[in-house]
């Protein structure tokens, strides 16, 4: 017979003692649901009060800035000459303005651009023949296919009379400013 213990059995009892495989943990009370202790506790807390406020906050401010951009796209929209304000080459059109007002004038550019060529635009008080100076815009803006190429502010009331020439298939038309002040309003 050999001395050594059986290698299953729990090594660090002594040998002078008897040798038992390790017990297995306590099963419940009869009658008792059986609940497992689940996973390990990671550490991880809820996410506290602050966070949800702070999400909330944010989807609002997001809310607010869509209803802003769009309000600022209806007004861009708006700035476009209207029918009532386009004119041919060579044509005119006028319009009521009030003192300090300030007006764009136009050209439609179309689906395939503008080839670049010499415009000149003359705005005239139709009362008086007060000539409001004509202003180029600097860098090109372009509103649902129309260009803004001039800008003029009366300082008279009442209506104007604006005249444009350029290339024989111009058209041109007189509509609002759209600036930072556009999408500042």
């Amino acid at each position: 017979m050999s001395t050594e213990p059986p290698p299953s059995w729990d090594q660090r009892q002594p040998w002078d003692q008897p040798q038992y495989p390790p017990s297995a943990p306590p099963s419940p009370a009869w009658g008792q649901p059986q609940y497992s202790s689940g996973p390990p506790p990671t550490g991880k807390q809820p996410p506290r009060k602050a966070w949800f406020i702070i999400g909330a906050a944010l989807i609002v401010a997001g809310l607010i800035a869509i209803g802003f951009g769009g309000y600022s796209v209806v007004n861009v929209l708006q700035a476009s000459p209207g029918d009532d304000d386009t004119f041919e080459n060579n044509g005119v059109t006028t319009v009521d303005l009030q003192p300090g007002e300030r007006r764009v004038i136009y050209i439609f550019t179309g689906d395939g651009g503008l080839e670049p060529h010499d415009i000149d635009c003359v705005v005239t008080s139709a009362d008086t023949e007060a000539t409001p100076e004509i202003t180029p815009i600097g860098p090109e803006i372009t509103v649902n296919q129309w260009r803004a190429v001039f800008t003029f502010t009366t300082d008279r009331p009442g209506p104007h009379e604006v005249t444009c020439t350029g290339a024989e298939s111009d058209r041109f038309g007189v509509g609002g400013e759209v600036s930072m002040g556009t999408f500042e309003q």
